[in-house]
């Protein structure tokens, strides 16, 4: 029976797309494997939706172990900060697993931060490393997406132009 160790931003209680499909894996992978899960508190999209719920109990009825880390509120306005915001809280989720005894390191976006400290910690712990990249969009900031606008814009009217004079 092989040893997995799975690093997550979101998982259940949780209900977005992302938790419910690493909730799914980390279920069936326990069929025949021994699972601990480190994920965040639930924290989306705000902590205070789950505070009067007990984690130590809904994380009871699952058949592995979870470790529960930090809340973390990853949308913020600077891409700068919000960068830095998720590159600590991947790194406290590896730090979280280290301990732990693991064959395997499965890591599962959408944080993109998550796969090279993952990847690191398989690296250190001599275990097979496992990306599971979904949602990897990172839908950052306004002035961003703004600026992407006017790129995509002027890019999108100057092959129009082109078109037409053909």
């Amino acid at each position: 029976m092989s040893k997995i160790t799975m690093l997550t931003q979101f998982f259940p209680p949780e209900t977005n797309a992302a938790a419910n499909r690493i909730g799914v894996m980390a279920d069936v992978l326990a069929r025949e494997h021994e699972i601990t899960v480190i994920a965040l508190k639930p924290s989306y999209p705000t902590p205070g939706l789950f505070s009067a719920l007990s984690l130590t109990k809904i994380d009871a009825g699952r058949s592995y172990s979870i470790k529960r880390t930090l809340h973390f509120k990853p949308h913020n306005e600077s891409l700068i900060k919000r960068g830095i915001s998720e590159h600590r809280m991947a790194i406290r989720l590896a730090a979280a697993a280290f301990s732990e005894p693991a064959d395997a390191i499965i890591v599962s976006s959408p944080s993109m931060f998550l796969a090279p400290v993952g990847w690191m910690l398989a690296r250190l712990k001599g275990a097979r490393f496992m990306w599971d990249v979904r949602d990897v969009t990172w839908k950052y900031p306004k002035e961003f997406q703004e600026n992407w606008m006017l790129i995509d814009s002027k890019r999108v009217i100057h092959q129009m132009k082109l078109k037409l004079r053909v």
